[in-house]
C-alpha cells in the first residue's frame, strides 16, 4: 500500500491568497449574474413547453392531412396536402424549440444561437410573441447573456 489516502493534495494550495481571491471573484460574478441566469433558464422551460406543444399540434395536423388525402375527392386534395406540409413544418419548428430550450437550460453555447433564431421567428407572433421574443433577444444578446454563455463560466 504505497498511496496514502489521507495525504494532502499536491498542486495549487487551497488556502493561498490567489485561490481565495479567484474564488471570491468567481462568486461575485456568479451572484451578479444569477438573476439573468434564472431568466435564461426560465425561457428555456418556455421554449421546451412551446416545442412539445408544437410537435403535438404538428403531428395532429399531419395526421388530419393524411386522413383527408385518403377520404377526399380530387377537389380537396390541395387542402390536405397543405395540412400535411404545414404539419411537418410545425413539427420541425417544435423540435427546434425543444432543442433550444434544453440548451438554454444547460447554458449550452450552441443552443444560444438557435434560441436567437427561434426568438427572431417568434417576432412574427404579434402582439404577445413579439414582446416575449424581444425580451428573449435582449436577455440572450446582452452583456450578461454573453457572460452566462461563455465557455470559461460553463466549462
Amino acid at each position: 500500500m504505497d498511496v496514502n489516502p489521507y495525504a494532502p493534495v499536491t498542486g495549487k494550495a487551497v488556502n493561498s491568497p490567489t485561490s481565495i481571491r479567484d474564488d471570491a471573484d468567481a462568486e461575485s460574478i456568479r451572484r451578479k449574474h444569477l438573476s439573468h441566469e434564472a431568466s435564461v433558464k426560465s425561457f428555456g422551460v418556455l421554449h421546451i413547453l412551446v416545442g412539445v406543444l408544437s410537435v403535438l399540434w404538428g403531428a395532429l395536423m399531419f395526421h388530419m392531412g393524411l386522413v383527408g388525402l385518403a377520404r377526399t375527392s380530387s377537389q380537396n386534395v390541395s387542402e390536405s396536402i397543405f395540412s400535411v406540409v404545414l404539419g411537418v413544418v410545425v413539427v420541425v419548428l417544435g423540435i427546434a424549440y425543444t432543442y433550444a430550450g434544453l440548451c438554454m437550460r444547460s447554458l449550452n453555447q450552441s443552443g444560444k444561437v438557435l434560441a436567437i433564431v427561434m426568438a427572431a421567428v417568434g417576432l412574427l407572433a404579434v402582439p404577445f410573441g413579439t414582446l416575449i421574443s424581444l425580451y428573449i433577444l435582449w436577455v440572450l444578446l446582452s452583456e450578461k447573456g454573453s457572460i452566462i454563455f461563455s465557455p470559461s463560466i460553463n466549462g
